[in-house]
Order: structure tokens, then C-alpha cells, then sequence
């Protein structure tokens, strides 16, 4: 009895995928990545983020890790010379640049502090300049004595990965389903 509804389930949480499965399972995946933040370093210092809301003494140049979905790393510097990634925080002001992963997911960023919402308070927009939403449901933390870790988990990111098996996409980072429904012939 049991195993009859086990096998129903499992048959259809594999029928959700509609057009393609692929696509599917791979935007899961990437779904159930978005939610953890682990990642190495060097700087000296330490943050905590709850959001949109950080305080610190922090200076972190990451070197690898896993964040926004994807693994990075960041040992060379693009042509420009300007890293990838990059973290310093003064108590209550400071800037934030991560462009090493979740391009295209509205992943990457840059965040600075807002002057209508006072200290602490960072805005941060993405590679098209739009609000970057998991940004704003991110909570980590990180601590550099020559070596940093930063360790995180987003609680949006957490409900956008339950909602997505039901084809629900609350931050709109499901491209592979979202390429195969569009009849994407590159997918």
C-alpha cells in the first residue's frame, strides 16, 4: 500500500515537467543550489547579512565557492582589472560586487547603500539593473583572518525551489523550462 502511493508520487512530481523534462530537472537542481551559500576567500574582518541589512568591519575578495546557484571561482581578474567578486563593509556603509555566477538568473549584483532607507540599508540591482530579488532574502555571514568563509542560506530561495516543482518560479530563474516552453530551438 505504501509503496503504491510512494510511486504515484514519485510519477507525479516527474509529470510536472511538462514540455521537457530536462529543462525541468535542471531548473530544480539549480533551484535547490540557489538556497545554500559556501564560499572561500581572502580579507580580513567580518559581516552579517540579514537581507537587505548588514554590519560589519569587512574587507573579502572570494575566491571560490558555491553562491547564486552555480559554482565560481575568481582567481584571475577580467581585463578591466576590477574583480568579479568583492566585499567591504564599514558598520554602516559598504559595497558588494558578485558577478561570478547566475548570469542570466538575475543572480549577480551590486550593492551599495540606499540614502532613503538610512544605515545599514543596501540596495542591490542586477546585470540589467533591476532589482535583484534573492538579494533581498539572503542571510550569511563572514568571517576573514587572511583566509574568509562565508557561509549563507536563503529562505526565498527555499520557497522559490518548493514552489518551482509545481511550476510556480516566484523569482523568475527557471530559464531552461522557460526556453523550452518558448519553443527555443537552441534548448
Amino acid at each position: 500500500m505504501k509503496a503504491t502511493g510512494l510511486t504515484a508520487l514519485l510519477l507525479l512530481l516527474l509529470g510536472t515537467g511538462c514540455a521537457s523534462t530536462r529543462g525541468y530537472w535542471m531548473d530544480r537542481g539549480r533551484d535547490a543550489a540557489d538556497m545554500a551559500t559556501v564560499g572561500l576567500g581572502s580579507g580580513f574582518g567580518a559581516k552579517a547579512r540579514i537581507g537587505p541589512i548588514q554590519t560589519g568591519l569587512l574587507l573579502d575578495l572570494p575566491w571560490a565557492g558555491l553562491r547564486g546557484g552555480r559554482l565560481y571561482e575568481t582567481l584571475t581578474l577580467p581585463r578591466d582589472g576590477m574583480p568579479y567578486e568583492a566585499d567591504c563593509q564599514v558598520l554602516i556603509t559598504g559595497f558588494e560586487i558578485f558577478g561570478g555566477a547566475g548570469r542570466g538568473r538575475g543572480k549577480t549584483f551590486m550593492a551599495a547603500p540606499d540614502r532613503v532607507y538610512g544605515p545599514f540599508f543596501h540596495n542591490a540591482t542586477d546585470e540589467s539593473g533591476n532589482a535583484c530579488k534573492y538579494y533581498y532574502t539572503q542571510m550569511e555571514a563572514v568571517a576573514a583572518l587572511g583566509l574568509s568563509v562565508r557561509l549563507g542560506v536563503n529562505p526565498g530561495e527555499i520557497l522559490d525551489f518548493l514552489v518551482g516543482w509545481f511550476g510556480f518560479d516566484p523569482y523568475g530563474d527557471d530559464l531552461n523550462s522557460s526556453r523550452t516552453e518558448a519553443g527555443d530551438p537552441s534548448y
